[in-house]
């Protein structure tokens, strides 16, 4: 994975969360559970950061979540406390992360197993076992019982 995108990503989660907080700051109401939200966001980033960092195999397409996620909490925050700036802008960024986070998702390849010669196996002598046909049973000539 791109050191640059690496940090283009870093970089976007960190405003994406300063737009929330300055978001939260000037709305007239349900600022308490906004906080909430925001605490797990910032969680969840953190989450999200170390996942790249590590370049887990599911770390991507969390990134995408974390971003359309966030723009929906956009749209909540934009929806109490009319900054038309502060939300195009955020937006902006959450476009831009949502892009480079489903732009990403399938260039991350686990990597291929090292090719190692199979483990020598020992040698088994084998026998070649020819099994005669056992003769077959003469048929037996006479009449049938009757059965009452």
């Amino acid at each position: 994975m791109g050191a640059i995108r690496l940090l283009i990503i870093y970089t976007l989660i960190v405003l994406n969360a300063a737009a929330a907080v300055y978001m939260e700051t000037h709305m007239a109401s349900w600022y308490r559970l906004e906080m909430l939200v925001i605490l797990v966001g910032l969680l969840a980033s953190l989450i999200v950061m170390i996942a790249l960092a590590v370049e887990a195999e599911w770390a991507w397409p969390l990134a995408t979540i974390f971003f359309s996620l966030a723009i929906a909490n956009l749209v909540f925050e934009f929806s109490i406390s009319r900054r038309y700036i502060m939300f195009l802008l955020a937006l902006v960024i959450n476009v831009f992360g949502f892009l480079i986070s489903i732009l990403s998702v399938g260039e991350c390849e686990p990597e291929p197993l090292p090719e190692s010669p199979p483990p020598a196996a020992p040698s088994v002598e084998t026998y070649e076992v020819k099994h005669e046909a056992a003769p077959e049973a003469p048929k037996k000539r006479g009449r049938k019982k009757k059965t009452v």
